[in-house]
């Protein structure tokens, strides 16, 4: 999922999946799509510690 914004601010979600994409332009169709990466966004780890993370995955192979 690829969220654009056009230089007028117009929203819009592109995305790719089972070899067809779409482009989503409806503003309340792409806003559910922009909260969920903020979600997501906001509980991923950082760099430092999605390694440290996959370190220790790997250690308890």
């Amino acid at each position: 999922m690829t969220l654009l914004e056009t230089p007028d601010e117009t929203s819009m979600a592109y995305m790719e999946s089972n070899g067809r994409s779409i482009l989503l332009s409806k503003p309340d169709e792409v806003g559910v799509l922009a909260r969920r990466y903020a979600m997501i966004r906001s509980q991923a780890l950082g760099p430092d510690e999605s390694v440290s993370f996959t370190e220790q995955l790997m250690g308890e192979l």
